[in-house]
């Protein structure tokens, strides 16, 4: 219907369609939900710094059923294990001054000996100039010569039985000296021997006899001798 150059939809017509429009079923729409051009980014849980949950790599750490969420506690350090010393090899040689061998060389040093005669007073004479040479006789048997500390002329030899390091001087053997002392001749009674790298150790005693105002009077002599052997 025309009024007035207008066109005028009859009042039944317009509520049959709306009422038609609200029955109808509505079609689903081509843009999804939440991704139209609008719609915003989904942003990440933020983790704060020193938060039990972010591990060093920045992500949330899974905790599974059971485990605990702090760290595991490192063990302290323990001590060292010792390390062994390699022992020595059979047939290794070691540093000759470090081999229990009874070495044959001149051995400079002091003595003091003690002569005790019947009815008279101990005498001591000591020599910081003494000298004794070891000589090897074999594996088992060495020599040792004293020798006059000026002159190096020997006065006395001793026969030593050997094993290692240690000797024993026998009894039995002759003995003379020291010359300092006079005539002094006798017998040993006991003695011993030893070589500590390059040291020598001689103690001995001996039954011995001495010239004193042209008469001959027994007694006893203690002999020491420490000395080294030189490089």
């Amino acid at each position: 219907m025309k009024l007035g150059g207008l066109q005028f939809v009859p009042v039944g017509f317009l509520a049959w369609g709306l009422a038609l429009s609200a029955c109808s079923p509505t079609l689903p729409s081509e843009t999804p939900l939440g991704r139209g051009p609008a719609a915003e980014q989904e942003r990440p849980e933020r983790i704060e710094v020193g938060d039990k949950r972010a591990p060093e790599g920045g992500a949330a750490a899974k905790i599974e059923p059971g485990q605990s969420s702090h760290p595991a506690a490192r063990p302290a350090p323990g001590p060292k294990p010792a390390t062994a010393k390699p022992a020595t090899r059979a047939g290794q040689t070691k540093r000759a001054d470090e081999r229990p061998i009874f070495f044959a060389g001149k051995y400079g040093g002091l003595y003091d000996a003690i002569i005790a005669l019947q009815g008279h007073p101990e005498k001591k004479r000591i020599d910081p100039k003494a000298k004794i040479r070891v000589e090897r006789v074999s594996d088992a048997r060495a020599r040792l010569v004293l020798l006059e500390s000026e002159t190096e002329d020997p006065y006395c030899t001793l026969d030593v039985d050997v094993s290692a390091n240690q000797g024993t001087i026998s009894a039995g053997q002759s003995w003379s000296g020291p010359p300092a002392l006079g005539d002094v001749t006798g017998t040993i009674i006991s003695g011993t021997a030893r070589v500590d790298a390059r040291r020598l150790l001689v103690d001995l005693t001996a039954d011995i006899e001495a010239n004193v105002v042209g008469t001959r009077i027994g007694g006893k002599l203690k002999f020491h001798f420490h000395g080294w052997r030189p490089l």
